[in-house]
């Protein structure tokens, strides 16, 4: 029996693209199936998806949630990218035994995926930080990076032991870095000016 991953994949374009993804990923009964991009089996994981489903359904926005043995199908996902380059992908990976946690993201039809056995570390928590304060055109110089790193790490902290990981998953590994916090993490910048 494998240790599950269990993975999030949301993507953000326009209604009409939407339904080209949807239509493409949807197998017979099974709303994302691997086959649809991968040829031979060869997903970047062992099995196709498991317990897959179309989570959220919006105009601007569709998200799958589904189970993968042991590892991310990163080979799909680098196919998902590859084809719809134009298209916003966030995703998230989370598995109990080995407690990692992967988030990644579609950059010019490249997927960009990283893992990290501690995503909110220190390290992790003050590149964010300052790719956010890229992102926004702000000097980081002219702020207290460590204050902000300190605050967010009091705030966002997570203990293994607190989560259920195959349904809180999402809350685990989007808790920095959802909108909502990211919004805040913008509008908690001004506190910490030099």
């Amino acid at each position: 029996m494998p240790n599950w991953a269990y993975n999030r994949l949301e993507i953000k374009a326009n209604k009409e693209k939407l339904e080209e993804i949807k239509n493409t990923l949807k197998i017979e009964d099974n709303d994302i199936d691997f086959d649809s991009l991968c040829e031979n089996g060869n997903y970047g994981c062992k099995w196709n998806a498991s317990e897959a489903c179309l989570e959220d359904d919006d105009d601007d926005k569709i998200a799958y949630i589904f189970n993968t043995p042991w590892n991310p199908p990163t080979t799909f996902l680098e196919k998902l990218c590859e084809k719809w380059r134009d298209v916003e992908v966030n995703y998230v990976v989370t598995e109990e035994a080995n407690l990692f946690v992967g988030m990644g993201s579609n950059v010019d039809g490249n997927f960009m995926y990283i893992q990290e056995d501690d995503i909110f570390s220190e390290n992790n928590i003050r590149n964010y930080i300052l790719n956010v304060m890229n992102e926004k055109g702000l000097n980081a110089d002219d702020y207290d990076i460590d204050s902000i790193v300190e605050e967010a790490k009091e705030k966002y902290t997570w203990d293994v032991d607190d989560y259920d990981f195959e349904n809180e998953f999402e809350e685990i590994a989007l808790t920095l870095y959802d909108d909502d916090a990211y919004d805040s993490l913008v509008e908690s910048f001004d506190n910490f000016k030099n």
